[in-house]
This record gives structure tokens, C-alpha cells and sequence, in this order.
């Protein structure tokens, strides 16, 4: 708890829940805190389909520019999930309001050239290489769970867990052969090869102009071999189209790698 008390002071933003105070009981420690907005899984109650291309990207930026806050001081989430993010978004004029992020409890301050050791994280978005590798850059993990919130933020609640959940079942994470089929079977179903069973996107809307210089490539390859963040600015390309054709790029390199 006290580590979660020192990175929430040093980390005081817009993008993060902010601080009040601190009780001490004989029993309990409190931490005060700004309310915030509904949690982004309470969002998805209301939108069970998924929401469309638009309020996505404005969501996600905002999702982006609060990790790149964090990772730019050093810190790494490490439990970056629905829960975890905090949203205010109008549904009327299409705008994101607030975001914030919360539940520093398993954050840590990084070296961007060290990897950590310590499982942590949530089934659905914790990064493979923390079951596969035993270790994982703090950043990239991050990154990893941002990715599969935008698949839940895009599919809906319903099915992000019958097309993605499954690779984590707990029966699977036992053995790390499952696990790497499992995510590239999950994978598969999402984007298939085959381009008939493809869907189509507008490939065409310029990227917004506060778009932040991460772009992550959402699938990465269980590998040390990792390319996550690469520059929009210029590309006149959705923030949606640079997600499709990462995936994809992505998706090639780990089964050529896993294979």
C-alpha cells in the first residue's frame, strides 16, 4: 500500500487518479481519492456490442497518452484492465471527457533496459511472456494489456471472452505450449488468413492531431523481438487502419517465429 501512496504522488496528472489523502486506523489504511468516472467495464454494460470506429480512437488516445505519462517517468501499470480505467465520455458529441487511471497497487518504477520477474496482471490482459518467458519488460506489457482493452473497447464484453478469454483459462496456463497455441488460435479466429472470411475497414480518416507517438502493435510475438510504439503523425491513415496492418504485420513475424 505504501508503494501505491508514493507512486501516486509522484505521478500527479490529469491522466491519473488523483490523491486526496490518507486515514490510518489501528486496523485499515484509506486512501482518498478523486471519484472519477464510471470504470471502462461498466462503459461496455452499456454498449455490448462494441462501440464504433470513432469514439474508439478517442478513447484509446486518451488510454495512450496517460501510459505514455506514466512510462515516460518510469513507471509501469502492470494491471492495465477495464477496471482500472476511469471514463467520462459523452455519447452525444462523440467526445471523451476524462480518462484517468487507477489501482497503482501493482505498479513499480522501471529500468526500460531491465526485465522484471514478478507475475502480475489479470487473466485477459496480462502479456504472455510473464507465463512463456518467465520475464517481461515493464513498458511492454503495459502495452500488451492496452491492446487487448481495445479488442473488449471494439468487440463487446460478450465477445472478447468467447473469442479471447478462452486462452486463458486456467487449465491452459498450466502448460506453456497450450498458452502459445491457445493465443495463436485466438489470433487466427480474430484476423483470418483466408480473405473471404475477412472483414473491411475505412482505411481512409486521417489520424487525429493529438495523436501520441505510441501505436502499439497489439500482438506480440513471444519473443524478445518486440516493436511496439511507431509514429502517426505524418500518416494520413486511421488510428483503427495502423491497428489493422500492425496486427497483421505482427501477427506474421510471431507464428513465423513461433513456428
Amino acid at each position: 500500500m505504501s508503494n501505491e501512496i508514493d507512486i501516486l504522488d509522484k505521478l500527479r496528472s490529469n491522466f491519473v487518479i488523483d490523491l486526496k489523502d490518507t486515514i490510518h486506523t489501528p486496523e485499515y489504511l484509506y486512501l482518498i481519492t478523486e471519484i472519477g468516472g464510471c470504470d471502462l467495464f461498466d462503459f461496455f454494460d452499456k454498449y455490448p456490442q462494441g462501440v464504433g470506429e470513432e469514439w474508439a480512437k478517442k478513447i484509446v488516445i486518451n488510454i495512450l497518452k496517460a501510459i505514455q505519462f506514466c512510462h515516460d517517468r518510469n513507471y509501469c501499470h502492470r494491471d492495465l484492465k477495464p477496471e482500472n480505467i476511469l471514463l467520462e465520455f459523452d455519447p452525444e458529441k462523440s467526445e471523451c471527457l476524462d480518462l484517468k487511471l487507477c489501482d497503482f497497487g501493482l505498479a513499480i518504477e522501471y529500468n526500460r533496459k531491465d526485465k522484471l520477474t514478478e507475475f502480475c496482471g489479470s487473466p485477459g490482459f496480462f502479456a504472455p511472456e510473464m507465463i512463456v518467458q518467465s520475464c517481461y519488460y515493464g513498458d511492454q506489457a503495459d502495452i500488451w494489456s492496452i491492446g487487448c482493452v481495445i479488442l473488449e473497447l471494439v468487440l463487446g464484453h460478450e465477445m472478447f471472452c468467447d473469442k479471447w478469454m478462452s486462452a486463458y483459462d486456467y487449465e491452459v496456463l498450466q502448460n506453456k505450449l497450450s498458452f502459445i497455441t491457445a493465443v495463436k488460435d485466438a489470433v487466427k479466429a480474430l484476423f483470418p488468413a483466408s480473405f473471404k472470411s475477412r472483414h473491411s475497414f475505412d482505411m481512409t480518416t486521417e489520424s487525429p492531431a493529438n495523436t501520441p507517438r505510441y501505436v502499439l502493435f497489439f500482438i506480440p510475438p513471444l519473443t524478445n523481438m518486440y516493436v511496439y510504439y511507431i509514429c502517426v503523425r505524418s500518416i494520413n491513415l486511421s488510428l483503427w487502419a495502423i491497428f489493422i496492418i500492425c496486427t497483421i504485420l505482427t501477427l506474421y513475424i510471431h507464428l513465423s517465429i513461433g513456428n
